[in-house]
């Protein structure tokens, strides 16, 4: 029992290791993408719109398959994770709204926009999306 108890923290923290990884390198492509696209002379809103579908085709993907290690189970994570990803963009997509309809700089609009995915994320699909 103390044997499983150890195995299941060492597994669980790697899991939280895998995702921090997957989490900075997709949340790194969505910023690179987002500002990018903003230098490339798109407004906040389009360059998120953008960055964040490319951005999650990547999350989808690289959790399911390096976090969480699940193989099969499309049927059933890939629509949670489509409800779940959608719950997500239309929260930060309000947020980057907001931020911008009360005069923020669309830099930091993007900066919030940026910091605000990666522990919505953890949790949702932590405990939703990717249970086993």
């Amino acid at each position: 029992m103390k044997v499983q108890r150890s195995t299941e923290r060492r597994e669980a923290f790697a899991a939280m290791i895998r995702f921090f990884v997957v989490g900075v390198s997709g949340t790194l492509l969505y910023a690179g993408i987002a500002y990018g696209a903003h230098a490339a002379g798109l407004s906040a809103f389009p360059a998120h719109i953008i960055a964040s579908a490319i951005s999650l085709i990547y999350s989808y993907i690289a959790q399911k398959t390096f976090t969480y290690r699940v193989k099969g189970a499309h049927k059933r994570m890939a629509p949670r994770f489509v409800v779940a990803t959608a719950g997500l963009v239309l929260t930060q997509s309000a947020l980057v709204l907001c931020l911008s309809h009360f005069g923020v700089a669309e830099k930091l609009v993007l900066l919030a926009s940026t910091l605000f995915y990666p522990p919505a994320s953890f949790l949702t699909h932590t405990f939703w999306t990717f249970r086993k």
